[in-house]
Parts: structure tokens; C-alpha cells; sequence
């Protein structure tokens, strides 16, 4: 990718970086323009819930909102990913407060594609693995 980091997404869906890939990687492989690092960081990263928990907790929002700022100058009609985005928006107040809501807000319908005409299935897993962190009704990550 032409940066020094070390990334890995296994089965589980665990992360493992060092700081400057959480930091930096959707940057680094949008100005690379190799479609497909940018479609691995689209998959792996922007519509990827638990790498925007993980995002979220270490550098907050601003940082979320920059990848996909840096992510639409290549692809601005993603409507996956715009949807994310302003679901990120919509959530905002709750996230400044306590970015552990994510999971909250995600799965309580700050997804808006479930009132569109076109099923965006990316957007339906990243909510299902939103509802994924609430165990026996509550959010699990809100309890650590």
C-alpha cells in the first residue's frame, strides 16, 4: 500500500494495526487510486462496523468523517457509504457524549435505507453487526 502499517482482518472479524493504519489507511489507499485497495478499504473499513467502533473510540468522529470526505473524491455516488455517513451524522450528539452508543444508534434505525425503495445489503450488515454488540437487549460495548 506504499505506507508502513500492518493490517489484518481475520475470520472473526477482529483488527489487529498499529496506529498510523487506523489512522491513515483509507487515505493512503484513495490517493494510491488502486481500485482495488479502495474497494478492500470501502468492504473492510467505511462499511465495516466494527472498524468504525474501533475508528470512533481512538481518534473520533472528525477522523470518521474525513476518510469518507477523502473516499467520496473518488467515488461520490456511493450511496453505501453515504448512508453510513449521515447515519454517523444523525448520531452525532449522542456520539460526542459517549461514542460507545454507536452500536445503539446504529441498530435503532439511524440507518435510513430501510425507508428507501433500493435494499442496500452492505448497509443491512453493517446494522445487523451494529445489533450483533447487544446482548439481552442491551449494548454490550455501552457495558464495558
Amino acid at each position: 500500500m506504499g505506507v508502513f502499517i500492518k493490517f489484518r482482518c481475520d475470520e472473526g472479524g477482529s483488527h489487529e494495526a498499529l496506529s498510523s493504519a487506523w489512522k491513515y489507511v483509507i487515505l493512503h489507499a484513495c490517493n494510491g487510486k488502486d481500485e482495488t485497495q479502495i474497494q478492500a478499504i470501502r468492504s473492510g473499513c467505511l462499511l465495516d462496523f466494527k472498524w468504525q467502533f474501533e475508528k470512533l473510540q481512538r481518534y473520533g468522529f472528525m477522523a470518521i468523517s474525513g476518510d469518507f470526505d477523502v473516499y467520496f473524491k473518488i467515488h461520490p455516488d456511493d450511496r453505501a457509504c453515504t448512508l453510513i455517513l449521515h447515519a454517523f451524522n444523525l448520531s452525532l450528539t449522542a456520539l460526542i457524549k459517549n461514542p460507545l452508543l454507536l452500536a445503539s444508534q446504529m441498530a435503532g434505525g439511524r440507518l435510513t435505507m430501510k425507508y428507501e425503495g433500493e435494499k442496500l445489503p452492505v448497509v443491512d450488515r453493517f446494522g445487523e453487526d451494529a445489533k450483533s454488540w447487544f446482548v439481552n437487549g442491551e449494548s454490550a460495548a455501552g457495558s464495558m
